[in-house]
């Protein structure tokens, strides 16, 4: 038996709690090359993906399923969470809370490219 790397790719992961109003939302970014990903990780320990809402709408086959969304969801936060199913699919889980994007947006500032590239994150 024989072990071969086919691709070689740095991955940092961080586990990050942000508070906001009294409230703590955990956060799991992971870095793989350049590429980031930032999920919120929900009471019951699952990690969902932000994505803005008109990236959400782009997704849907049908324009009818575009409009009926934004019927029911007209006053949204900008912000949707999804769960990702597979590689390539994910099931819309609900918009985020206010609070929520407030923390997301605050994490998305404070955890910029140039203090990933710190040797000592401002967050730790």
């Amino acid at each position: 038996m024989e072990l071969t790397v086919i691709d070689k790719q740095k991955v940092t992961s961080y586990l990050v709690q942000v508070s906001y109003l009294d409230k703590d939302f955990l956060f799991h970014i992971r870095e793989i090359d350049d590429n980031i990903d930032i999920n919120l990780i929900d009471e019951n320990k699952k990690f969902l993906t932000p994505v803005p809402v008109e990236l959400f709408l782009s997704k849907l086959l049908s324009e009818e399923d575009k409009v009926n969304f934004r019927k029911v969801y007209r006053n949204m936060s900008g912000l949707v969470l999804l769960e990702p199913l597979t590689r390539e699919e994910s099931i819309y889980v609900r918009e985020m809370t206010k609070e929520e994007v407030v923390a997301f947006r605050y994490l998305e500032d404070a955890f910029s490219r140039d203090s990933m590239n710190k040797l000592e994150s401002p967050l730790m």
